[in-house]
Order: C-alpha cells, then structure tokens, then sequence
C-alpha cells in the first residue's frame, strides 16, 4: 500500500506537491529555528517612557511609577513567570513628574545563530522600546543597559551657583536637604551654603558714574553639594543626564525645595 491512496494520486497536481513540499520546508525551518534558541534569564535596564524618548522626553507622572516594587512578576497564560522587577529607582523632576529606571530580568530566547536575544519573538537591543504588564500594572520605557549589574551610583561634590534668587526662596536652602529616589537612597545633599547680597550695576543719574548695589529683594547664592552621579565614556552625569562640568546647569528637587538651573563653577571631587 503506498502512502498516497490512488484515487488521492489522480486528483493530485504537480502544483499540488510543490506547494505540500513547501509547506514542509517552512515547517521544518521554523522547527530547526525552535530548536537553535535556547532559553535563559537575562538582565535590562529601563528608562521609563514613551517610545519617542530620543525626540521628544516625555517623563512619567508620579501615579505610573510610584506604585512599582522590586519581586513584582509578570506571568504568561500558563501563570509563569516571563519577567520580574529586580529594583526601581524613582526620582523627582518637578511638578508631579517623575524619572524612573527600573532593573528587569527577563526570560529570553537565545537566537545562537544571528548571536541575538528574543523577546516575546524580538530582538532585544538597547535603544528599543519595551512594554511589560505586571499584574494590573503596566511598564514601558527604552532600554539603556542591557546585561550589566545593578543600578549605581558613584559619589561627587561640586560647587553651585545661583543669582539672581529671590531671599524667600535663598532662605530656604539649609545644610542637610537631601534628595532620595523612591528606594530611599540619596542622590544629592546639600552641604553647605553661603547666601550674600545680590548686585546690580547701574548709572547714576547724571550718567557719569558706574554704581553697583545690593538689591533689597534678591540674593546670591553658593552651594556645596554631594551627588550621585553615573559615568559613560569617561564623563560624569547626575541622575537626571545633567554633565557634571563646569559650566554645565543643573537641578535639584529637595522634599521641601527646588534648586533650578544652578551653575556648577567648581567640581571638588
């Protein structure tokens, strides 16, 4: 008996079998591709935001990101688990905006052949945008570190300044002010102050005479701080991508105060 019954074998064309030789051959290299990617458990940071982050940044606000915890599973239909939560760092920028990273492992395909990782069957590489529900909770952001430890920070002290301020908010900054990420870990402190008058240059009356005087409502103020910062390719940026040069401006959001646009004149250590 062969394996095609004969009255199959009339009605058969030499389309016919090419197409059910096809048919096999796709089969087939879909099932050798199945067969070269092994599974693995590997590591991403992400930048929480839209996916359009390199054009236009668009930061989260606090209700997206507050309630996001390390051990947090995301799980597929057979309830296991895809993917984890392994730290998150959350931070103020003002208003009810926020900048997060969160730290993820991920259960990937290791595609041997093309040297890639697959996610949900896509390529996983920094710069693209991934999507992830953890329960009733959705993360979306750009992947920025792929495969490298967790989340950290190494310590600097720089010197800011600021004029003109008005005194009521210069009257505000006290030694000791901290800025922490939502894990409690501090990202920048005030370490001292100095406020003095702010001077305004200006001519008197008969145009003759350069005056310079203290304005009664306005201050000048220097700032020592200790930061958090992170270094990509042998330059150091604060948390919020500030450079840390001198020159460069940068801002702080204390619990209770706001140090905007300061000029960083001196980096101590």
């Amino acid at each position: 008996m062969g394996i095609i019954p004969a009255g199959l074998k009339k009605r058969l064309t030499v389309l016919d079998i090419i197409f059910g030789v096809l048919i096999i051959a796709v089969l087939g290299f879909f099932l050798i591709q199945r067969l070269s990617q092994k599974s693995e458990w590997v590591s991403v940071t992400l930048l929480v935001s839209d996916d359009n982050l390199w054009w236009k940044a668009e930061l989260p606000e606090s209700w997206y990101v507050t309630e996001l915890a390390e051990g947090m599973e995301a799980k597929d239909a057979r309830g296991d688990t895809f993917a984890r939560i392994l730290e998150v760092s959350v931070f103020d920028k003002g208003a009810s905006f926020r900048n997060a990273l969160v730290r993820l492992e991920l259960k990937v395909a290791k595609d041997s052949k093309r040297d890639q990782y697959l996610f949900d069957h896509r390529p996983l590489t920094v710069g693209k945008p991934l999507s992830i529900n953890f329960g009733t909770r959705n993360v979306q952001g750009l992947i920025t570190d792929f495969n490298n430890e967790l989340i950290s920070y190494e310590k600097k002290r720089i010197v800011v300044r600021l004029a003109p301020v008005p005194t009521w908010i210069a009257n505000s900054y006290k030694p000791g002010l901290r800025m922490l990420d939502g894990s409690g870990r501090e990202l920048a402190t005030l370490d001292s102050i100095e406020i003095s008058p702010y001077y305004e240059v200006h001519y008197s009356d008969n145009l003759y005479q350069l005056l310079r005087t203290a304005h009664p409502e306005l201050k000048t103020v220097i700032a020592e701080i200790s930061i958090a910062t992170t270094t990509i390719d042998q330059s150091s940026y604060f948390v919020d991508g500030a450079a840390i040069k001198v020159g460069e401006r940068i801002w702080f959001q204390f619990s209770e105060t706001v140090i905007r646009n300061a000029e960083i004149i001196e980096i101590l250590e």
